[in-house]
């Protein structure tokens, strides 16, 4: 039966029994005709105190989903958020250690900077803070791709799920945040050791190694 052959056979009901209360707890007593109904709530902690008020409303009333049931799926989720935070940080510690070697590799030509700058006067210190400098630039253009694509994503979201601004913006939020500091912290964890390892070596290392 769709939603339109339901409302009509209600309108039949209650003409023919006809109700001198049409309200019910501030419900219209015609949208509890149904011998089931299915609420929805957008905040799922919400949901003891609307079981709460739905037994308030009559004693006749059968809730099938108890609170119990959404306890167990509550720990169910924490169990998922768990095991998700595990493998992000292991996701890390990996891409982390690829971005190391790759900054290994990549600063390893850059040795004959290294001497020339030193040989102008430059410290240790201001040849990392140079590198660095760099590396906190590629920092904003991933941080800016990557925003992009979640706008985006965001938007589709929207789309298919039939949600508002409101619902998104405070997860958008939050991710933005993230998102710049785990992309500038993970470049910086990254190329520390590859950059000061590069950046240290004396000027009479740089020409006996690569001469």
């Amino acid at each position: 039966m769709n939603n339109a052959e339901m409302e009509e056979l209600q309108s039949e009901t209650i003409q023919q029994h006809p109700m001198t209360k049409m309200v019910l707890d501030s419900f219209p007593l015609k949208s509890w005709m149904p011998s089931a109904i299915h609420v929805l709530l957008k905040d799922s902690g919400a949901i003891p105190e609307e079981l709460s008020r739905i037994r308030a409303i009559s004693s006749q009333i059968t809730i099938l989903s108890s609170y119990e049931n959404y306890e167990e799926f509550n720990k169910g989720l924490t169990y998922i958020r768990q095991l998700l935070m595990l493998l992000s940080l292991v996701l890390l510690i990996l891409v982390t250690s690829v971005l190391s070697f790759v900054f290994f590799l990549l600063n390893r030509p850059r040795r004959f900077e290294v001497g020339i700058l030193k040989s102008l006067g430059y410290s240790t210190q201001n040849i990392v803070w140079l590198f660095l400098k760099e590396l906190i630039s590629y920092g904003k253009t991933i941080s800016i791709v990557a925003s992009c694509l979640l706008v985006i994503l965001s938007n589709l979201a929207m789309q298919v799920l039939k949600l508002e601004i409101a619902d998104v913006f405070q997860f958008y939020l939050t991710s933005i945040f993230t998102l710049i500091g785990l992309s500038v912290s993970v470049l910086i964890i990254s190329g520390l050791l590859p950059i000061y390892t590069t950046c240290r070596q004396t000027v009479v290392d740089t020409i006996r190694k690569n001469g």
